[in-house]
């Protein structure tokens, strides 16, 4: 069975919001969406998410103050940052501040399902690397002494 990826789209406008839930639409992801940044942060603290497209220019709470708080709140969401005022500028800051990816609107479909996919996979890659490492070899938990001394072997 495969597993299900949840996809958050945070744009101010409706016609994104609806073409990104159309181009990402499949069986094993869920798309939900918010008109703003502040609903997009109230339905993250309510449900996970894999990853957010995060418009970077919005009313009432920009992008920007929506990425900081996923940087610091939601740390394993990755966050593809999308923007019809691409600048190397605003590519830059976003970047700083935790955006995975930086895509400049008009949206081409291939380029989004590329960008999510390439998203799940470092988020899959990262949850990974944070899981315990309880499928290793006794060998390789074991502490490793160099030295021969009698109180090192004792040890």
């Amino acid at each position: 069975m495969a597993e299900i990826h949840k996809i958050l789209v945070i744009d101010d406008e409706e016609v994104v919001r609806d073409s990104c839930s159309h181009i990402l639409r499949r069986p094993d992801q869920i798309i939900k969406t918010a008109a703003d940044g502040a609903r997009g942060l109230e339905i993250l603290g309510k449900e996970h998410f894999d990853v957010v497209i995060l418009d970077l220019n919005m009313p009432i709470l920009p992008g920007t103050g929506v990425l900081r708080r996923l940087s610091e709140e939601y740390p394993d969401v990755v966050v593809i940052v999308i923007t019809g005022y691409a600048t190397v500028d605003s590519a830059v800051g976003a970047m700083k501040l935790g955006a995975y990816e930086f895509i400049p609107k008009p949206l081409s479909p291939e380029s989004l399902k590329l960008s999510v996919k390439k998203a799940i996979e470092k988020r899959r890659l990262k949850m990974e690397n944070a899981a315990p490492k309880s499928h290793l070899p006794l060998e390789a938990k074991q502490d490793i002494f160099i030295g021969e001394s009698p109180k090192i072997m004792d040890i």
